[in-house]
């Protein structure tokens, strides 16, 4: 169960990285119009991400030795893979950190670009009132 623990957050993880680089790259492009701007989202994304490892390995932990762990032993033997309910651990397990870090990942770059952007009109505010000199 160990392993099937480590795989699934392994594989979870590295399918997390290309689809939260699309995510990023889309929410950046859109509502972030400067290269600081986008940049601002990319970093807020990635520390949403590192905080949601922690939570993503104790449901992984927790779910494997409850609610997954049966789960995965009736899907198995329904299939026909007894023998195989590890693997179908390991690939709930990469499904839940899946979900996990790419809900962390959209919600921190939404926050960076409401950052970015609040913080992209405070920069181009002179301060001035308009129409004073």
């Amino acid at each position: 169960m160990l392993l099937a623990i480590i795989l699934g957050l392994a594989f979870g993880a590295a399918l997390t990285w290309p689809l939260s680089r699309r995510v990023v790259a889309r929410v950046a492009g859109r509502f972030a119009p400067s290269p600081q701007g986008r940049r601002f989202v990319a970093v807020c994304a990635l520390v949403f991400a590192a905080i949601a490892l922690a939570p993503a390995i104790f449901l992984a932990v927790m779910s494997a030795g409850s609610l997954a762990g049966s789960l995965a032993r009736r899907v198995a033997a329904a299939v026909g893979l007894e023998a195989a309910w590890g693997l179908v651990l390991a690939l709930e397990i990469a499904g839940m950190t899946l979900l996990t870090l790419i809900v962390h990942v959209v919600f921190g770059a939404g926050l960076g670009a409401l950052a970015a952007r609040s913080l992209g009109s405070v920069e181009r505010g002179s301060g001035a009132p308009r129409g004073a000199g």
